[in-house]
């Protein structure tokens, strides 16, 4: 009988959750009259006594009541509203931000009931996923719109709120205002949380919010998770997401220290220094390209040695965590090229090259363009920075809106491959690219099977990296015309927004601002699915079939 009462007041408890949210939105959201105001209070103050009555029937239920009062603690807090003066006839306290963040506070310690109700509608694991990310940007998007989190003298939108928190969560850098001049300190804060979140990567970022709803990871799961970060299918998983973010720490301070050793000089306390290479040290780890900036780098042309950290922590935040994993599990003293898994040979190769190429392309199609006023060396570390900042981190030194046609396109393929499996950035990933190259080399060879670094790769693979690319293509596509509908800007420049977004990249040529509501929700979506991956988002919302034992007679088509 207990159980039953705690199975039905947790099942209240997440419908309360959804109400919490729903109110906050509009809230925080959106200009409310006097009249709602008051209606509002009145609702905070029933969820106030409900999860007050809440709390006293598990004390009393409990069978251990020290442990059910400590896990509760929280719960608490709610009495302070009601000993102030507020509404006539039932007291609420006057500090109406104090409520909601209460109210919110709340709400995520009881994220377990969530799960619990996700669980009753038989959700799969990718959509609760998904759920999880859409509930992160919400959040996100509700502490942005707090009066703490904007400058005095700014107006943010609760639209331009959810597009700069997803921005931050899907590590795109792409911003509708100068988060430098329109947030206060405790809104880039909470930027810069929203960036490390997702700058982890989604299958850390889906272990930890197991972990957060109290849920264990089925055997699949687990399954999918080694194979997606591991070398050694014996190390388990949350021991895995340690490593990742104690390597990610390391990394992290390490460009901290550098960036502040370069800065220390140039703010007018070191304290401020600090902050700023906090900030951009884990924008640039992240592949984020979030700058506290207004011109971003632009300011640091002359000083190659911050551009190249920026440039080194952007390839080793991309690279991904199993390419680390695998080098730094190798023996350095009897290193071997041969011993690394081709899941390593693949990013790194694919990756140098694209750099290289990039780094070329730009140079000679910028250098009496752009580039003209820099010498020799200026005109290489300024094509080397953005040939790496284009794969998915998008930092700049300099205003794209000054380079040739020729050389945005090259920068809109690069952001379209993107980064590598497993790391913090976007796009296709370097393994589908180079999975494709394989097979086109193959095909054009007369084999019938693919074959890299001394290994067949399975058709399974190849099979999945041609319905990522088709998939991708697709949804750009789709989202472009959308662009194209809402907004009377170039072409060139809304493929280059477009692609930017989907492969959350960042760069721009300065029409982010000049966005409609339309347009900028159009690349929330993109955004979303850029970071989230396409076929993941068709996996949540598709049914699975049960596979057949049998299979159909082979015929073969016309191609070509």
């Amino acid at each position: 009988m207990i159980k039953k009462i705690i199975s039905a007041l947790n099942l209240v408890s997440a419908c309360a959750c959804f109400v919490i949210g729903a109110l906050l939105s509009i809230e925080l959201g959106f200009d409310v009259s006097v009249e709602n105001r008051e209606l509002f209070s009145r609702m905070h103050t029933v969820l106030i006594l409900y999860f007050l009555a809440d709390t006293l029937c598990r004390i009393l239920l409990s069978k251990n009541i020290k442990n059910t009062i400590l896990s509760r603690i929280l719960d608490a807090l709610l009495i302070i509203p009601l000993v102030g003066k507020g509404v006539p006839g039932l007291p609420l306290f006057d500090n109406y931000l104090v409520v909601q963040i209460l109210l919110l506070f709340v709400m995520m310690g009881r994220l377990p009931h969530v799960n619990g109700l996700f669980r009753k509608l038989k959700f799969n694991p990718a959509q609760i996923f998904l759920i999880g990310f859409l509930l992160a940007i919400i959040i996100g998007s509700l502490f942005l719109s707090l009066p703490l989190s904007r400058s005095i003298d700014t107006h943010l939108s609760f639209i331009d709120a959810i597009f700069t928190a997803t921005s931050a969560i899907c590590v795109t850098g792409l911003v509708t205002q100068d988060i430098g001049y329109a947030f206060s300190g405790f809104g880039q804060s909470i930027i810069l949380v929203l960036i490390q979140l997702g700058g982890i990567g989604i299958m850390t970022f889906y272990a930890l919010l197991t972990i957060v709803l109290n849920r264990k990871m089925s055997h699949n799961e687990t399954s999918e998770y080694q194979e997606t970060l591991l070398s050694d299918s014996a190390t388990h998983p949350f021991a895995v997401i340690k490593y990742i973010i104690g390597l990610t720490i390391i990394l992290e301070s390490i460009g901290v220290l550098l960036l502040f050793s370069f800065w220390k000089d140039d703010f007018e306390s070191p304290i401020k220094a600090f902050l700023y290479a906090v900030f951009h040290s884990i924008s640039a780890f992240c592949n984020a390209g979030f700058s506290l900036f207004p011109n971003s780098l632009a300011g640091y042309v002359d000083q190659p040695s911050i551009l190249i950290t920026i440039a080194l922590l952007i390839i080793l935040g991309g690279i991904g965590f199993p390419v680390i994993f695998n080098i730094m599990n190798q023996n350095f003293k009897h290193f071997q090229w041969r011993r690394l898994r081709v899941q390593t040979k693949i990013p790194i190769v694919v990756t140098s090259a694209l750099i290289l190429v990039g780094m070329v392309l730009i140079y000679f199609g910028e250098s009496q363009n752009a580039l003209v006023d820099y010498g020799f060396k200026g005109k290489l570390l300024m094509s080397f920075f953005h040939s790496v900042s284009s794969r998915t981190a998008g930092f700049q030194a300099m205003s794209l809106t000054t380079f040739h046609v020729s050389t945005l396109w090259v920068l809109i393929i690069l952001m379209f491959i993107g980064a590598s499996p497993g790391s913090t950035g976007g796009g296709i990933k370097t393994t589908t690219f180079g999975l494709m190259f394989a097979s086109l080399r193959s095909t054009l060879q007369g084999e019938s099977r693919v074959e890299w670094f001394g290994r067949t790769i399975t058709m399974a693979n190849t099979f999945k990296a041609m319905s990522i690319i088709t998939v991708s293509l697709s949804t750009i596509g789709l989202f472009f015309y959308v662009l194209l509908w809402f907004e009377d800007l170039p072409f060139m420049s809304l493929l280059f927004e477009a692609i930017s977004a989907f492969g959350t990249v960042g760069f721009s040529l300065d029409v982010t601002p000049q966005l409609s509501t339309g347009g900028k929700v159009a690349l929330i979506v993109l955004m979303f699915l850029g970071r989230v991956g396409p076929l993941t988002f068709a996996y949540a919302l598709s049914s699975r079939k049960p596979k057949p034992n049998y299979a159909y007679p082979e015929e073969k088509i016309l191609l070509g």
